[in-house]
């Protein structure tokens, strides 16, 4: 009679075999058990005592993978076990999420999304301990592809969330699925400049409220033409700078201040003395009233209201199309009233320019005309004044980079390069 000895971690099982076939297939039979029982372990995080915290991201890019295999039925608490689909025996996993500590609901909201087949139903909870008794809060069952998002808009600050997570079914098959929490979507205003911004909110619900209002940083450069916007009519004001004849825009500001019932009727551009044309809007805010804003490149987005008030970038364009211009002459504002049915009053606009002093203005409006394989009819425009009388050409292939070194000099214009 032989013996064998079997070692599993702390186990050891003592077998006699005999030479007996019988026997030994038994024996084989015992082996394959005990290693199905060791591998057969519930994740870590199969109670609530156990649960995993998870924290806000800002989004789902990189979400973490976690795996329900093996898990069991928690003994409900203070809740019934029946989540989605009448659910009796979930084979459920525990998360818990804990909220800022600032005091404000619109800052504490959190989703929970997870995407797998293993994962049909999440349901939030709150309880003074892990031991619970736990008071459903939130549930979401699964509802596009293999996608469960769960949405806790009652959160409160500094709080202990206990997030269980299960498959749709008690039948449905456990394994891996990804989960991440990112902060609710909610609404308020996301202009930093305003008293009422909201640092954490993702859409505006309405204008912002600002401590000046933006007429009140014109300064020189402004006018009051009170002209009345009628239907289909062109209202048109002019403001004369005259700041040097070696002054350039580096930046400029331009406040509107109008009334008018239908701000989707209007059309208004502003033109240089350069006679550069930049559509300040066009066919925005739909039937809101009235307007007094005074747009930067780099302000916020527009956001309209009643009225359409603050300190806002152009809808689509862009005020740095005057950068490098010469600031004097004639700025020109159109205001356009589309449609007929409302009418309206520009009543005060200004400039607000930053400039820099040149002693050559760059030329601006280059043409090229009549190119062939070896010459080209150049054309440009410059300021009058100070008057140049030379300028540096660099040719190169379409979009290269100009490298500062004249290969011509141009003492007229137009001048034909060959």
């Amino acid at each position: 009679m032989n013996s064998y000895y079997y070692t599993f971690i702390k186990n050891i099982v003592k077998i006699r075999t005999f030479s007996c076939f019988k026997q030994l297939f038994l024996c084989h039979i015992l082996l394959f058990s005990l290693f199905s029982m060791l591998q057969a372990q519930a994740p870590s995080n199969d109670s609530p005592c156990n649960a995993i915290e998870l924290f806000n991201t800002p989004n789902c890019n990189t979400p973490l993978t976690f795996s329900n295999a093996n898990a069991t039925t928690t003994a409900a608490n203070g809740y019934v076990v029946t989540g989605c689909a009448s659910t009796t025996t979930p084979k459920d996993v525990w998360f818990k999420v804990k909220t800022s500590n600032n005091g404000s609901n619109n800052d504490t909201r959190f989703t929970v999304t997870t995407t797998g087949a293993a994962i049909g139903q999440i349901r939030v909870f709150y309880a003074n301990t892990c031991a619970g008794p736990f008071s459903e809060i939130a549930q979401a069952c699964q509802s596009s592809g293999n996608t469960t998002q769960c949405i806790v808009s009652n959160a409160q600050a500094n709080t202990t969330y206990y997030v269980l997570l299960a498959g749709y079914w008690d039948n449905t098959p456990t394994g891996s699925f990804n989960i991440c929490v990112t902060p609710q979507p909610f609404s308020g205003c996301t202009n930093p400049l305003a008293v009422n911004y909201k640092p954490n909110a993702t859409f505006d619900d309405g204008p912002c409220v600002f401590s000046a209002s933006p007429i009140s940083t014109c300064s020189f450069y402004s006018s009051n033409p009170n002209a009345l916007i009628n239907n289909n009519l062109v209202v048109s004001d002019v403001i004369t700078l005259s700041l040097g004849t070696n002054k350039v825009l580096t930046d400029l500001d331009v406040v509107i201040k109008l009334n008018h019932s239908f701000l989707d009727d209007l059309d208004v551009l502003l033109t240089s003395p350069s006679g550069t044309t930049v559509e300040l809007f066009k066919n925005i805010c739909g039937g809101f009233d009235n307007m007094e804003v005074r747009f930067d490149d780099e302000s916020y987005p527009l956001v309209c209201g009643n009225p359409t008030k603050g300190f806002y970038r152009l809808p689509l364009n862009k005020l740095s199309a005057f950068d490098n211009e010469p600031t004097d002459g004639n700025w020109t504002i159109k205001v356009i009233d589309m449609s007929p049915g409302n009418n309206g009053l520009l009543a005060q606009w200004c400039l607000i320019p930053e400039t820099k002093t040149v002693t050559c203005f760059p030329p601006f409006a280059l043409k090229a005309n009549n190119i062939t394989t070896t010459t080209v009819d150049l054309d440009w425009t410059t300021p009058n004044n100070p008057v140049e009388n030379a300028w540096n050409i660099e040719l190169g292939l379409r979009n290269f980079s100009p490298t500062g070194i004249a290969t011509k000099i141009a003492t007229a214009k137009p001048y034909t390069y060959n």
